[in-house]
């Protein structure tokens, strides 16, 4: 059965929508949806085994290391989910034709180490890569804008 992220992630956020609003910062604002964004995971996902900030130091080439977090590693059967949350990219990228674009040339890299690291554990299973993102932060009403896209 495929995983309805975009609807777990609105359904996360308004569901929790009088924690959220009840913070005092912009950081605050992304942390709390992030907590209702992993109870929500943790909640409808059944079949697949999730870590969220999953931390790891590894070597990745023969002369390099890196270390890093993983924001959420979601294990099934058939596949595995690199999800990484991203909630400062909403003032630096003004035409939306070009923001997923330019979200991709940001951060593939990063996923893409993530995808090494990943792969030294399950490596017989295909990897995808999607960055959460968070952007159109309207302090009046302390509303987001969340989606999704696939690196």
């Amino acid at each position: 059965m495929p995983i309805d992220i975009p609807n777990i992630t609105n359904r996360a956020i308004n569901e929790n929508i009088d924690d959220i609003k009840n913070v005092s910062s912009y950081q605050d604002f992304i942390e709390a949806c992030l907590i209702s964004l992993n109870k929500e995971f943790e909640k409808n996902i059944y079949s697949t085994d999730l870590y969220p900030e999953l931390s790891f130091c590894t070597k990745i080439n023969d002369n390099e290391i890196t270390n890093g977090s993983i924001d959420l590693l979601s294990v099934s059967n058939n596949e595995i989910v690199i999800y990484d949350y991203k909630s400062d990219v909403a003032e630096y990228i003004t035409d939306d034709n070009i923001f997923e674009q330019t979200l991709v040339e940001k951060y593939k890299n990063q996923l893409d180490d993530y995808e090494k690291v990943v792969k030294g554990l399950y490596s017989d299973l295909p990897i995808i890569k999607r960055i959460i993102y968070f952007r159109r932060y309207n302090e009046d009403t302390k509303t987001v804008e969340a989606k999704i896209c696939n690196i």
